[in-house]
């Protein structure tokens, strides 16, 4: 199913550029391409029906991670797969980076509720910027 999706961090966009997306590509580390530029997303945030995401250009990502391969599906969307899960070990440097990566993703997610706050404000303050105009008509 389609959502409507509000994108953070596509070039030479200010702010937030609202797409459709199928909702089941709306994961982290899902590669999409828009205008020509392949992004990966960095974090998904959902308010109610309201989906948010952040994305960075995927030539200014680092090289995959270690045992993780890029598959191409047949509609073009680059996603990352693991091999079999016995392929990966799990090391003490392995633990420590799925550490950090779950707080990145609290981060990430607490950043998303921060911009929902900040869009949410501006709107308010854009319509009452309005009301203040129609007053001095």
């Amino acid at each position: 199913m389609q959502v409507r999706c509000a994108f953070y961090g596509l070039a030479n966009q200010a702010g937030k550029t609202e797409l459709l997306i199928e909702e089941e590509c709306l994961r982290v580390g899902e590669r999409l391409q828009y205008n020509g530029e392949l992004y990966v997303i960095l974090s998904v945030c959902t308010e109610g029906d309201r989906f948010h995401a952040n994305v960075a250009l995927e030539s200014s990502r680092r090289a995959p991670l270690a045992g993780q391969r890029q598959v191409v599906w047949s509609d073009g969307v680059r996603r990352p797969s693991w091999g079999r899960r016995g392929e990966r070990g799990q090391g003490e440097g392995e633990r420590r980076t799925e550490e950090l990566r779950e707080q990145l993703l609290q981060a990430e997610e607490r950043l998303q509720a921060l911009l929902a706050e900040r869009e949410e404000y501006a709107e308010r303050l854009e319509k009452l910027i309005q009301q203040l105009e129609s007053l001095h008509e």
